[in-house]
């Protein structure tokens, strides 16, 4: 990992520096006497090392630039869905837009129907009701016409009664009279 070979550059550098530590000092100088062997071996470690530490760093950003693509496409994908289903939503609002304005069309036309459907109710009504008129009238002329007949029916048979009664009165009424005459001639010879 990463760490560990970070970790493994930092001590090679710290062995690089206790050797300078441990070796001999030429007094009141500052210089050295290093064991060229031992640097030398710990040189070949550093160098050693610091090609896996470039090589593991050019992985890394190349996994970051990976890692950025995938996470671009990740919300590039994000971002087509989220559109995705915005338009979705989008269409099913226009799917209930069209539902509402089929649902205020539908409604109109049975008002529509309705109305047609109350005039002509009232129409039938009239028309009904002007035949009841003129049933009715009809028949209380016919009536009318009856009680009418039946009056001068009445009037007639009355006056044909009275008539014959007036005539059969008369009749009496003479022969009282021829009877009082005839009395009154035999009581005056």
């Amino acid at each position: 990992s990463t760490r560990d070979l970070h970790l493994d550059i930092d001590e090679q550098i710290n062995q690089l520096e206790e050797i300078l530590f441990d070796s001999f000092k030429i007094p009141l100088t500052s210089f050295a006497i290093v064991n060229e062997e031992k640097l030398l071996k710990q040189l070949d470690k550093v160098k050693n090392q610091i090609p896996k530490q470039i090589e593991q760093a050019i992985d890394i950003l190349r996994r970051k630039k990976v890692i950025i693509a995938e996470a671009e496409n990740c919300a590039q994908n994000i971002v087509d869905e989220a559109q995705k289903r915005a338009n979705q939503i989008l269409n099913e609002s226009g799917i209930i837009q069209q539902a509402e304005m089929e649902a205020r069309e539908l409604r109109h036309s049975v008002n529509l129907e309705c109305d047609a459907l109350q005039r002509h109710t009232l129409e039938e009504v009239e028309k009904m009701r002007t035949s009841a008129i003129a049933e009715v009238a009809h028949m209380v002329q016919s009536a009318q016409q009856q009680s009418d007949s039946m009056y001068r029916g009445a009037d007639e048979y009355v006056d044909s009664v009275l008539n014959h009664l007036e005539h059969e009165l008369h009749q009496m009424l003479q022969v009282v009279e021829r009877g009082r005459r005839q009395r009154d001639s035999h009581h005056n010879p």
